[in-house]
């Protein structure tokens, strides 16, 4: 069965050589510093503004923040046949290039971490709310198609499906730029 493109897909309006990042990321503790907890009910995230934010599963990372907006840009890069600024949601790749696309190495060691790290942005359920604006779910769906010898190789093929309801924190004013390059740099800094 042939998938809709268009069901997939999100109008994202940034130019060449940036990423956008929803307001709500960049001013909350959604993606954290510091170490990783679990929970099974949801529980408030602290943010600056308007946003009301509840998080249930495991904390997200400085390292998730990065794989996110890895997967965003790659998204970016997926025109939709004919119209300007629509983009195909659903990242066909290995692991061994997202973690070189984040400027990491296609060590067997960096294809585990980018796994965990999809994993948490798979797994996480978020709540986000801001009186304008509503965002339930979690921020990616994750399909992977294990080596029959079960191991995590750069070479495993992965489907990485953005949550095509994120579209609420792309509307104009809801986003800022951010240097893809800072992004690579913050990927090579911090681990899973």
């Amino acid at each position: 069965m042939e998938r809709d493109q268009k069901q997939e897909s999100m109008i994202l309006q940034w130019k060449p050589g940036s990423v956008g990042v929803p307001h709500v990321f960049a001013r909350s503790g959604i993606f954290e510093c510091y170490g990783r907890t679990e929970s099974d009910d949801y529980r408030i995230v602290p943010a600056l503004g308007n946003y009301q934010i509840e998080i249930k599963g495991s904390t997200l990372t400085i390292y998730d923040f990065v794989v996110y907006m890895a997967l965003m840009s790659m998204c970016w890069k997926q025109d939709i046949k004919d119209e300007k600024y629509r983009k195909d949601t659903r990242v066909n790749c290995t692991l061994g290039d997202l973690a070189a696309y984040m400027g990491n190495k296609r060590t067997q060691a960096n294809a585990g971490n980018v796994i965990q790290s999809l994993d948490r942005l798979a797994s996480t359920n978020l709540k986000i709310h801001d009186g304008k604006a509503y965002f339930r779910g979690s921020l990616i769906s994750l399909t992977v198609q294990f080596p029959s010898s079960g191991k995590i190789l750069t070479s495993t093929k992965i489907s990485i499906l953005i949550n095509k309801d994120l579209q609420s924190l792309y509307i104009r004013g809801r986003w800022g730029n951010i240097n893809p390059l800072v992004v690579r740099a913050l990927g090579r800094d911090y681990t899973a």
